[in-house]
């Protein structure tokens, strides 16, 4: 009786929740179209712009719903980035960390798992020693926990050999062991084939060309089994097996 009780209240929460953000972005659209008196404008509002209306209410709309702030930053994170426009994209992933922060206290996986995804949309901004900072924390969570072997700790491990990705064999053992991870504990993750992308470009680093070929050829299998998938992942994915294939000097009808 008890955990179906709390299943109750965690299933009633994840509802109020999901009422809640609903909203907020139908909002978004609502403010718009009220600022807006020509119809035709209101329209021709492009999407940037849409996201910047939705950007500057989020704090003051979602304050006393930490949980759903940070699943708001962590959509509008990824629309930013799907614009090309990643400065933008990390500063939304900075805050969803700090957000789960107060929603579930600083030494929760799930705090390790957004400071991992944190780092990773650092990457090539030049913010270096910010990165670092961020999965060092993000390490520090998973040690404290006994975390070897969790999701969470798999992405920390692909998302190091991302930001060290020229330190050689240290490379490779971080991708290793995040596809070990995913092989072993959550074999159905949509993450493998990442972690498998990663493995690849570790061992090309390290010139294993066989090696790397294997990693690309199954990452890209995985992604073809995903009816979701995008089309762009499938191309870079192709791309990627044909790379390690012409170094190799092989010809594949």
């Amino acid at each position: 009786a008890t955990v179906s009780l709390w299943q109750a209240r965690v299933a009633q929460r994840e509802a109020q929740r999901a009422l809640a953000v609903q909203e907020f972005m139908t909002d978004i659209f609502r403010t718009n179209s009220i600022n807006q008196a020509d119809p035709l404008k209101a329209r021709q509002t492009t999407a940037r712009e849409l996201l910047d209306i939705g950007a500057q209410r989020i704090d003051r709309h979602l304050q006393a719903d930490p949980e759903g702030r940070a699943e708001v930053l962590g959509l509008f994170g990824n629309m930013y980035f799907d614009l090309g426009l990643d400065p933008e994209s990390a500063e939304f992933y900075g805050r969803r960390a700090q957000a789960l922060k107060q929603a579930f206290g600083p030494r929760d996986a799930r705090v390790a798992s957004a400071l991992a995804q944190y780092a990773k949309r650092l990457d090539q901004l030049g913010r270096d020693d910010e990165q670092q900072r961020a999965l060092d924390e993000a390490k520090a969570i998973l040690d404290a926990l006994g975390d070897h072997q969790s999701e969470a700790r798999a992405e920390w491990l692909e998302v190091m050999a991302k930001a060290n990705a020229q330190a050689g064999d240290k490379t490779v053992a971080w991708a290793e062991e995040a596809v070990a991870i995913y092989r072993r504990h959550h074999p159905q993750s949509k993450s493998l084939a990442s972690a498998l992308k990663r493995l690849g470009q570790a061992r090309t680093q390290v010139d294993d060309q066989a090696g790397a070929e294997a990693a690309f050829v199954e990452s890209l299998e995985r992604l073809q089994q995903d009816p979701q998938a995008n089309v762009s992942l499938l191309v870079t994915g192709s791309l990627m097996v044909a790379g390690a294939q012409a170094r190799q000097h092989k010809i594949v009808a």
